[in-house]
């Protein structure tokens, strides 16, 4: 993978997360329903399956969190922000 490939990849990775935050912010909970939670959090897997791959490909490092694990974390946390914006 080159250093081009590397940073289109994270690029496209980091534009997976930053959609599915946008929708998640500005979706009222009947549009969150459990079958599109679940689409989006195999979407953030992928994305995450990305910044993994090009952590590999740069010999960096990684935690032992899975991107399952992240994805699902990354989800909750959107949704727990979109929950207390509409309490206010």
């Amino acid at each position: 993978m080159t250093h081009s490939d590397i940073r289109r990849e994270q690029a496209n990775a980091a534009h997976t997360l930053d959609t599915i935050d946008a929708y998640v912010a500005n979706a009222t909970p009947a549009q969150l329903t459990t079958a599109t939670v679940m689409f989006l959090t195999e979407d953030a897997e992928g994305a995450f399956n990305q910044f993994r791959d090009c952590a590999i490909a740069m010999n960096l490092k990684m935690h032992s969190k899975t991107p399952r694990e992240m994805a699902e974390e990354y989800i909750t946390s959107a949704l727990k922000k979109n929950k207390e914006n509409r309490a206010h």
